[in-house]
């Protein structure tokens, strides 16, 4: 036997496999820098980005400055405020209290606070993990209840009205709403078990223990943090700061860099061979009164501070964060322990659509999944469908159609099922048609032909006089909206909450409705039907944006329910006129 050979022969392999190796990590950080590319530019705040596998980091970016004042780079020593990725640290803490026995995931979370508002049900401390709670969103609320928005949002201020959280948006364990008041209930229960505030809890059983530095969680908005980038929003005149203001912890303020992310998510990820029952408690979607899976945004299973979500057929489990203009994405693969994230002192770029692409990456560097299929490039002799604006005219204004008509996988988001119809709106713009859905955003509709569109899965043919969706098989005609002058007339007035310093007035001339909200300027009104109003909200705050309106009365309106997206849902406001 040659035996030089044969001791060759593994040598020979190994230094292939480092050779590939190394061609793949090249590859991924060329991969990453093109993701990036568009948004490094002098003079503006950036990211830092990291891709690692059981903490080790593969590939960090890090671009852009933390402090424009100073001209401070980004770098791996930068801290950012990760918003709502702090909600798996909360999770973790109750979970691991429960596990200990010091506490039970479905009794009352009201069981270990002795002061609490009247819900009028009870909500366990499993609900408030898995937002089945049915509790409002405190910043909305405080927002609708007239608060500036540039005031700090304390524990203090958030009381001031109680009444405005006492009412539930569903009975609890019924359906889904992201809250952050539930998490902040949750750090309250965690001071009341162990004695210890959420911070020093975390410190002394997770940041301590897994060399998490740079990893702090505040209770003082105004506390200095050594190293934090600083949170830039852009307007026309160029950079401001956007100041962040909130004492609530639970739901936000941890501060942390990425390498410190890459710790926790090794240590998370390891809990499945180290300790199966936490992994369980962190990883296991929630479910609701019947059984059926508690999904985020009607798409998501919600677990333990984390979103079950796929990449290239992949599962993974990701949250994100947003706090004034800073942004927080984190994804963790519990089979191969990759991990990706991105964190950013500014809104700019759009980084959430960046971080799927982040982890494609990692994963194909791995073998674990398949580049992306590469796309011809279109022919630029083929111009693109347009619209004849003239022809589809008439098919625009409001519409509605019964949520029960909708067929299951005609996603038209954001569907909010606590109304009966949906509503739909479509309007021209100088670039064609955009559309919204109850009070979500506008966004563009892609013309097929000069009176269709593609919506998904789905056609949307405006030749008529209302639009016609046509999904598979299926026909749904759409209802046009209106309200007529004596219904107008009847919806007109003052309305009031009992206990809101905010008065909503309602209007109506020959051009239609018109609404004032508070201090808002006055606004037209959209009247999709004679029981539905939308309109504009403006208040000196980033929580405000469209609203929904049911009526109540048939005759003479006695009330309007105020909704803004699932998290406040029919607050009411009585007729005082």
């Amino acid at each position: 036997m040659n035996w030089k050979h044969a001791a060759f022969a593994p040598a020979l392999m190994l230094a292939q496999t480092s050779a590939h190796a190394q061609e793949n990590d090249q590859t991924l950080r060329t991969k990453v820098n093109e993701i990036f590319a568009d948004l490094m530019v002098e003079g503006a705040p950036g990211a830092g980005v990291i891709i690692a596998q059981n903490g080790k980091p593969l590939h960090e970016l890090y671009y852009g400055e933390a402090d424009l004042v100073h001209g401070v780079p980004i770098g791996p020593d930068t801290v950012f405020h990760v918003a709502s990725v702090s909600k798996q640290f909360t999770a973790y803490a109750i979970n691991r209290l429960a596990l200990e026995g010091k506490l039970d995931l479905d009794a009352p979370f009201q069981t270990y606070l002795s002061d609490t508002p009247d819900y009028g049900a009870a909500i366990s401390v499993r609900e408030l993990i898995h937002h089945t709670s049915g509790l409002r969103s405190h910043y909305v609320v405080a927002a609708l209840a007239g608060m500036p928005g540039d005031l700090p949002m304390t524990p203090a201020r958030a009381e001031r009205w109680p009444e405005l959280l006492r009412d539930l948006n569903y009975e609890p364990g019924t359906e889904v709403s992201y809250t952050n008041l539930g998490y902040g209930y949750l750090a309250e229960n965690v001071g009341s078990v162990t004695g210890q505030i959420l911070a020093d809890r975390l410190e002394e059983r997770l940041i301590t223990p897994h060399r998490m530095s740079s990893t702090l969680v505040l209770n003082e908005y105004n506390r200095v943090v050594p190293g934090r980038a600083t949170s830039f929003r852009k307007t026309e005149d160029g950079w401001e700061h956007s100041h962040y203001l909130n004492n609530l912890a639970g739901g936000t303020n941890v501060n942390t860099t990425p390498r410190d992310l890459a710790k926790w998510s090794a240590h998370l990820v390891g809990l499945k061979a180290s300790d199966p029952d936490m992994w369980a408690a962190m990883a296991t979607p929630g479910t609701l009164n019947d059984g059926s899976p508690a999904l985020l945004n009607g798409e998501l299973p919600y677990a333990g501070g984390l979103a079950h979500a796929k990449v290239a057929g992949i599962p993974v489990l990701k949250h994100s964060g947003s706090n004034a203009q800073y942004r927080a994405y984190v994804m963790h693969e519990p089979e191969s322990g990759l991990f990706a994230a991105i964190l950013s002192n500014t809104a700019e770029g759009n980084a959430r659509a960046r971080i799927d692409s982040v982890m494609r990456a990692a994963l194909v560097s791995k073998g674990l999944a398949d580049p992306a299929p590469v796309t011809a490039p279109e022919d630029a002799e083929t111009p693109k469908a347009a619209f004849d604006k003239d022809a589809v005219a008439p098919a625009m204004g409001a519409f509605t159609i019964a949520r029960a008509a909708l067929p299951k996988g005609l996603a038209i988001p954001p569907i909010q099922n606590f109304a009966e119809r949906a509503t739909v709106l479509f309007r021209l713009t100088e670039n064609g048609i955009e559309t919204r859905v109850d009070s979500g955003a506008w966004g563009p509709v892609e013309a097929a032909s000069p009176t269709t569109a593609k919506a998904g899965e789905a056609t949307i043919d405006f030749s008529g006089t209302a639009p016609i969706m046509l999904w598979k098989d299926e026909t749904l005609a759409l209802a046009r909206g209106g309200c007529s002058a004596e219904r107008s007339a009847q919806i007109a007035g003052r309305y009031k909450h009992p206990a809101w310093p905010v008065i909503i007035e309602v209007g109506y001339s020959d051009k239609g409705l018109h609404m004032t909200y508070g201090e808002d300027e006055t606004r037209a009104v959209t009247c999709p039907s004679e029981t539905q109003l939308v309109t504009e909200i403006k208040n000196k705050t980033d929580f405000l944006g469209s609203k929904q309106f049911e009526v109540v009365g048939s005759g003479k309106a006695r009330a309007l329910l105020v909704s803004l997206g699932p998290r406040v849902r029919r607050v009411r406001f009585d007729r005082i006129d």
